[in-house]
């Protein structure tokens, strides 16, 4: 009995004493550090979370002032992992509100999406039914389609309807920019055929910044002489 209570103190005070460790090792890793080549900032907060802050020769171009945030944290001695908040919760940029009306031809469906700027570089892909023959892909924001092409018809006939958009940046460089973004998650929207046909979509958060976003699973940095060394260049520490 005695063995017994002297192997639990110790296990006990090894565990306390590994995540005391693990605590300062992490606080001590917390700074700001500048990328040497393109001056970006990566900050990373003594409670686990990081913002990797934009270059200053591309804010007046990109008027982001972060390129990504999320969260941190040592994996192993000198290894810090990235995992962005894409990963974890839902990003506000996904966010949308709809608004249906019966106007215009009854032959016709009408769909109008609205971005909350003029950049938006990407297409659109509406579908319907799950049907793989029935889909739209345009770089249009407003589309004329017929009922009879797309859509069960009749009286309260239900389509379901699914739309994403897929970045299309002209060949423009990014980080690890996001190429498709779902904006109806497995058809969650509906269509009464009969009820409505024409559909105002819009998004009022996905702006540059949501576009632009760089998005990381688990990407590892490696802390070695109070630097960083991450996608590689060297990354030295500010404060």
């Amino acid at each position: 009995m005695k063995k017994i209570l002297i192997l639990l103190i110790i296990t006990v005070f090894i565990g306390c004493k590994a995540t005391k460790h693990a605590e300062l090792d992490m606080f001590s890793a917390s700074g700001l550090y500048e990328n040497q080549e393109t001056f970006e900032k990566l900050e990373l907060d003594h409670d686990g979370h990081y913002i990797l802050f934009n270059s200053p020769s591309n804010l007046g171009m990109d008027q982001c002032e972060y390129l990504s945030k999320g969260k941190w944290s040592y994996i192993e001695n000198k290894v810090i992992q990235l995992t962005s908040e894409d990963y974890y919760q839902q990003q506000n940029g996904y966010d949308y509100k709809l608004n249906k009306e019966n106007k215009l031809s009854p032959d016709s469906l009408y769909i109008k999406v609205n971005f909350p700027t003029d950049y938006h570089p990407v297409k659109l892909h509406f579908s319907f039914n799950y049907d793989a023959t029935k889909y739209v892909n345009t770089k249009e924001t407003f589309v004329v389609l017929p009922k009879s092409k797309y859509l069960r018809t009749g009286k309260h006939a239900s389509n379901q309807f699914g739309l994403s958009l897929e970045a299309d940046l002209g060949g423009k460089k990014f980080h690890k920019s996001r190429a498709s973004f779902e904006i109806f998650e497995d058809y969650k929207e509906s269509i009464d055929s009969e009820g409505y046909n024409f559909i105002d979509i819009t998004l009022p958060n996905f702006d540059q910044c949501f576009i632009d976003f760089v998005s990381y699973n688990q990407d590892y940095l490696l802390v070695r002489d109070k630097k960083l060394q991450w996608q590689g260049a060297d990354w030295k520490r500010l404060n």
